[in-house]
């Protein structure tokens, strides 16, 4: 027996050759060479999907935000206009205006002085309510033309000072005399703004006072942003616009910090520890990238990983404008210490299969890894879905009505207030009618409750098939429906009403068990007057359409008629 049939014999197979061993080892390469490329391509796709996860959260966090933003804006001028429209405040503002033209400008004299602690002592009661129930944190009285401190509720010691160059919201509106918002840097302090006109009777003629500021700071906005959206937010403004707008002494104040590396201030913040992500782009700076544009990145900040989105901010003056220039930016972050563990421990795994089938299963591996990745991407594709259909159903249920797909009582009242702003500042015509769908209880009583909400849907239905494209219809309580009238004369709305209540009186609907449903509404008509507000329309309305139960209902009655000392909500 030889050699080598003595080792074929013990071992059970022939030895390797140095052929064999090459080929093997050539193979073992290139499957080698296959499963890193796997590997490879396996992190490559589940990094973009996680870059793009962080794309679509940077823009879900910027919409919030900018909601948030409108809203605040919104709620600035509703409070403005409610200072605004107080005649004891119109009164006392314009004989403060008097008194210091007749005392030489400035900050006056000692009459305007009086004038000043009266106007003070005014408002002191709404504005504890505002700062404790809204975080209001500024109400500043200003004179025209330009801007002329009168009063500064909130640093009642700081008057007289004209800032022109400063407060440009406050300059346009003493110009043309209309409400405006917008953020803006001001002597004390940065804020979202609401700017409305003041007009006061004098000598039986409506004369323009001012205007009045309402304004807060990012902190309680961002409060509730960090808790609807688990996310840290912050505005960071330049150095240079600080330093352009406000006191030293505010400044001082104001900024616990001032960061050189970046040229920023932090404004405004909803949680701590963000001063390590501003100083990781503090070699960058506001005046370079990235904060001139939106973006969003995974950063690691002491150990940490973190979530960073910004864009720029530009405020009122910029915006209004249109200089380009930013003033700051809006930064927001979180936590993603879980989601990068749970990437890391996905590669991990997908490295581990990887090994464990390195000589039989590496084109089988690559294909599953594909799979997974592929449904890791649909799954965030799928959640995005989910969460913009989420925003948008809630933004439409913040507004509308969910039974009749009307406006609801809330919007309904703020378009309202706008609408009637805008007719009496163009002196533009409007009319408002209120419909009541007449016993529509004994049809609850009779048919049931999904029988009184399927009449409800018909007559909304036919508000809207026969209400031009630009009326606002609304349902302002049970079975009471509203409509304005833009620009529309009595007369026309008069028509319109008519034809309303026929068709809903032709309607015939049948109950299940054959009975005829009755169905018939009363409507009251009422015309914009000069002075009136939407509360005072609203109520004359209301009058009219109690006129027209009281007349015997399946009526339309007009204001001039209407008993104006009861109310359609007790018929």
């Amino acid at each position: 027996m030889n050699r080598v049939t003595l080792q074929a014999d013990i071992s059970g197979t022939l030895p390797m050759t140095p052929r064999s061993r090459k080929v093997f080892l050539l193979l073992s390469l290139a499957l080698l060479f296959a499963d890193t490329a796997v590997v490879g391509i396996s992190y490559y796709n589940a990094r973009q999907a996680f870059d793009q996860s962080l794309q679509e959260q940077g823009n879900h966090l910027r919409a919030g935000f900018e909601v948030a933003y409108a809203a605040t804006l919104s709620n600035m001028l509703q409070m403005a206009t409610f200072i605004a429209n107080d005649p004891h405040i119109q009164q006392t503002f314009l004989a403060g205006k008097r008194a210091v033209e007749r005392e030489g400008g400035g900050a006056g004299g000692s009459e305007a002085a009086r004038l000043r602690q009266a106007l003070l002592k005014e408002v002191a009661p709404a504005w504890q309510r505002m700062t404790e129930q809204f975080e209001v944190r500024q109400l500043h009285f200003h004179l025209g033309p330009g801007s002329l401190s009168f009063l500064r509720v909130h640093k009642p010691e700081k008057f007289g000072d004209h800032m022109d160059d400063v407060r440009h919201i406050i300059v346009d509106t003493n110009a043309d005399q209309t409400p405006r918002t917008g953020f803006e840097t001001g002597r004390v302090y940065s804020g979202l703004r609401g700017v409305v006109p003041v007009w006061a009777e004098e000598n039986g003629k409506r004369v323009y006072a001012g205007a009045v500021e309402v304004g807060t700071s990012f902190t309680e906005m961002y409060r509730v942003l960090d808790n609807q959206l688990t996310a840290g937010a912050a505005t960071l403004l330049k150095l240079r616009h600080v330093e352009d707008n406000m006191w030293s002494s505010a400044i001082d104040t104001q900024f616990a910090q001032l960061y050189e590396g970046c040229n920023c201030a932090i404004e405004a913040t909803s949680r701590l520890g963000i001063d390590p992500i501003i100083k990781h782009y503090s070699t960058r700076g506001l005046n370079k990238t990235p904060f001139d544009v939106f973006h969003s990145e995974h950063i690691k900040v002491q150990g940490k990983h973190f979530a960073v989105t910004y864009w720029p901010l530009y405020d009122y003056y910029a915006l209004s404008r249109n200089t380009g220039e930013q003033v700051g930016a809006i930064l927001m972050w979180r936590d993603i210490e879980k989601d990068i563990a749970a990437f890391n421990r996905s590669l991990q795994s997908n490295l581990l299969i990887a090994v464990v089938g390195f000589l039989l299963l590496e084109l089988l591996i690559y294909w599953t890894v594909r799979l997974v990745t592929g449904r890791l991407e649909q799954e965030v594709a799928l959640r995005t879905r989910e969460l913009n259909h989420a925003n948008k159903r809630l933004a439409a249920l913040a507004q509308t009505d969910e039974l009749t797909g009307l406006y609801n009582r809330r919007h309904f009242t703020e378009l309202l207030d706008q609408e009637v702003e805008r007719c009496q500042r163009l002196r533009k015509p409007m009319s408002l009618a209120m419909a009541d769908l007449d016993y529509f209880k004994s049809v609850n009583d009779e048919f049931g409750h999904p029988m009184g909400d399927h009449v409800l849907q018909i007559v909304a239905g036919i508000l809207r098939r026969n209400c031009r494209e630009y009326d606002v219809l609304g349902r302002y309580g049970g079975e009471e429906m509203v409509i304005i009238f833009p620009e529309t004369e009595l007369a026309t709305a008069q028509h319109v009403c008519e034809r309303l209540r026929e068709e809903i009186a032709a309607v015939r609907i049948t109950a299940p068990d054959g009975r005829a449903v009755p169905l018939s509404t009363s409507i009251g008509i009422a015309q914009l007057q000069a002075g009136d507000n939407a509360d005072e329309l609203i109520d004359t309305a209301d009058k009219a359409l109690y006129q027209a139960k009281k007349e015997g209902r399946n009526r339309v009655c007009l204001a001039e008629t209407a008993n104006r000392g009861n109310s359609a909500l007790s018929a």
